[in-house]
C-alpha cells in the first residue's frame, strides 16, 4: 500500500504544472484546431474569388454521328476540338467581391485569436479555482482531523458518564458532514481536472507558483475589431446590392478545329464530284464582345439595395455598441479588481483572527470550560475565513484575465511564475 501511494505521489508531482506550462498546450485544442482550419478555408476562399476575375479557359472535344441519307451531303461522323478563352471585363462588383473576400478571412483571423485567448482564459479561471479548492480540501481534511480526535475524546469521556449523549451525537453527525462535504469537493477537483483535460489533452494538476500581471494599455478589444470589420463588410454588402445596376462586359474567343469523316461510296456515281466539293478539314475562330445589361426588374434591385442600406445601419450602430460596452466593462473590472484586492485585506485578517479564536476555544473546550457548539462555531468560522480568503484570492487573478481578455490582450503573454 505504501509503494501504492508512492508511485501515485510520483505521478501526480510529474503532472504537477504550472499555468504558463499549461497555456502553452492550448495548441493541442481540437475547437482551435477547427477554428484554425476554417481561417485557412475562408483565406483560400478569398483567393478564388480574385482568380474568378482571370481569363479563363475552356477545352471542348466532341464526336458527332450522322444518319445516313444520299440526298443530302452529310459526313458520316465528325470530331471536333475547341478552346474557348473567356474574360469578364467588367461587372460592377469585381473590387467589392475581392474585398469583401478579404474581409471575411480577416474576420476569421480575429475570430481565431479571440477562441485562442477565451480557452486561456478558460484555463486560467480553472487553474486558480483548482488551487483554491485544494486549499480548502486540505483545510477540510485537517478540521476533520480535529473533529475525529475529539469525537474519540468524548466517546471515552460517554461512556465513564463525563459527557452526555447528544453531544456525542452532534459531534458524530458533524463528523459525516464534513466527509460528505469533503467527498463534494474532491468531484469538484476531479471536474476542474477533467476540463483542463477537454482543454490541453494533457492530465495536467496545476501547481501554484503561477500570477497574472495587471496590464493598463490600449484597448485592443476583439469585439470592438469584429463589429468595425462587420460595419466595413455591410459597406461592400451595400456597393455589391448597386451592381445589378451596372452591366455586364465580357469577351469570348473560340478556336476550333473540325475533321468530317466521309463514306464517298454512298455518293456513287457522283463521289469524285463530292470529293472536290466538301472540306473535311475545318478551321474557325469566333470573337466576340458582349454587353449584359438588366435595364428592368420590377423594382427588385432597388429593394435589394434598400435591404442592404438597412444591414449596413444596423452594422453601424452594433460598432457604436460594441466601443460603448467594451468601454464600460473596463471600467467594471478595474473596480472589481480593487474591490477583490481590498476582500483579500480583509480576509487575511478575519482568517488570522479566527485562528487564534479556535486555539483559544479548542482549550477551553478540552479543559470544559466551554461547551461543543462555542467549539464547532469556532471551527465553521476558521473554516469559512480560510475559504473566504481562497476564493478571493482566486478572483483576484480570474478577474485580471478577465481584464485583458475583455482588452484583446494575449493572457499567456502575462503570466509570470512566482
Amino acid at each position: 500500500m505504501k509503494k501504492l501511494s508512492l508511485i501515485l505521489l510520483s505521478l501526480s508531482l510529474l503532472n504537477a504544472t504550472s499555468l504558463k506550462t499549461m497555456l502553452e498546450s492550448i495548441e493541442n485544442n481540437e475547437q482551435l484546431k477547427a477554428k484554425n482550419y476554417e481561417t485557412l478555408s475562408k483565406e483560400e476562399s478569398a483567393k478564388s474569388v480574385k482568380y474568378k476575375y482571370y481569363p479563363s479557359a475552356t477545352l471542348q472535344v466532341g464526336f458527332v454521328s450522322f444518319d445516313y441519307d444520299r440526298y443530302i451531303i452529310n459526313p458520316n461522323n465528325l470530331t471536333n476540338v475547341s478552346v474557348a478563352i473567356d474574360a469578364l471585363i467588367y461587372d460592377g462588383k469585381r473590387n467589392s467581391n475581392i474585398n469583401l473576400a478579404k474581409k471575411n478571412h480577416e474576420l476569421s483571423q480575429i475570430e481565431l485569436e479571440k477562441a485562442k485567448n477565451e480557452l486561456e482564459f478558460n484555463l486560467a479561471s480553472l487553474y486558480y479555482s483548482y488551487l483554491a479548492l485544494m486549499e480548502n480540501i486540505e483545510y477540510k481534511e485537517q478540521n476533520l482531523k480535529y473533529l475525529n480526535a475529539s469525537l474519540s475524546r468524548l466517546e471515552n469521556l460517554n461512556k465513564v458518564g463525563l459527557r452526555p449523549n447528544d453531544e456525542l451525537e452532534i459531534f458524530r453527525a458533524k463528523v459525516e458532514l464534513n466527509k460528505s462535504e469533503l467527498n463534494n469537493l474532491n468531484y469538484q477537483k476531479d471536474e476542474i481536472l477533467s476540463n483542463i483535460y477537454l482543454i490541453t489533452n494533457n492530465n495536467f494538476i496545476p501547481t501554484k507558483g503561477s500570477a497574472i500581471i495587471y496590464e493598463d494599455s490600449s484597448n485592443k478589444s476583439y469585439d470592438i475589431k469584429i463589429n468595425s470589420l462587420k460595419e466595413e463588410m455591410s459597406e461592400l454588402n451595400k456597393d455589391l446590392s448597386l451592381a445589378p445596376f451596372k452591366p455586364t462586359i465580357f469577351v469570348k474567343n473560340i478556336v476550333g478545329f473540325s475533321k468530317n469523316n466521309f463514306n464517298y461510296s454512298l455518293y456513287a456515281p457522283f463521289d469524285m464530284i463530292v470529293k472536290e466539293r466538301v472540306k473535311e478539314k475545318m478551321f474557325s475562330n469566333i470573337f466576340m464582345l458582349g454587353l449584359s445589361w438588366n435595364v428592368f426588374s420590377f423594382g427588385a434591385d432597388k429593394k435589394a439595395y434598400e435591404s442592404a442600406k438597412l444591414s449596413n445601419l444596423a452594422a453601424k450602430e452594433m460598432n457604436i455598441y460594441s466601443k460603448k460596452s467594451v468601454s464600460e466593462k473596463e471600467k467594471l473590472l478595474i473596480q472589481k479588481i480593487a474591490s477583490i484586492q481590498e476582500e483579500i485585506n480583509a480576509n487575511e485578517k478575519l482568517l488570522n483572527a479566527s485562528k487564534i479564536a479556535y486555539e483559544s476555544i479548542a482549550k477551553k473546550y478540552e479543559a470544559g470550560l466551554v461547551g461543543y457548539v462555542e467549539y464547532l462555531n469556532s471551527l465553521e468560522t476558521m473554516q469559512g475565513a480560510l475559504a473566504k480568503l481562497s476564493l478571493s484570492k482566486a478572483k483576484f487573478e480570474i478577474s485580471k484575465a478577465e481584464l485583458l481578455l475583455a482588452k484583446g490582450i494575449i493572457i499567456k503573454d502575462f503570466v509570470i511564475d512566482l
